[in-house]
């Protein structure tokens, strides 16, 4: 399962589920 990065929108990163595991805790409070 893939999650489009949001925080991107004009890279359209795409992030698998074990990397946005790793990285979600680590973002700024500031986005969702």
């Amino acid at each position: 399962e893939l999650y489009r990065s949001d925080f991107f929108p004009g890279l359209g990163w795409m992030l698998t589920r074990s990397t946005w595991d790793e990285l979600s805790p680590k973002w700024p409070k500031a986005y969702p």
